[in-house]
């Protein structure tokens, strides 16, 4: 992400085994939703490289908040389509 944070710069392409449905800035790193995961990554010099991998639910990432917590919302598979949200310290 650019300085101001007004659009992504590609730097690398990193196959994944899902498409990505959540990116965030988190501590100088890059935090995915990626299916019912979330991952960490770090740069590397050809491809991101993955630094830990947690299976947060049963249903897919859909949204990331990084502000002094994260906050993780995930798809909700019911009638309503309401969703839920992880908190994570």
């Amino acid at each position: 992400m650019n300085a101001d944070c007004t659009h992504l710069d590609l730097v690398h392409k990193t196959p994944v085994d899902e498409v990505p449905t959540a990116i965030a800035s988190f501590q100088g790193r890059i935090l995915v939703g990626i299916g019912r995961m979330l991952r960490l990554y770090d740069m590397g010099r050809k491809k991101l490289l993955r630094k830990c991998e947690n299976k947060v639910s049963d249903m897919n990432v859909t949204s990331l908040v990084v502000k002094v917590k994260l906050y993780v919302f995930l798809i909700v598979q019911c009638a309503r389509g309401s969703g839920n949200a992880v908190h994570l310290h």
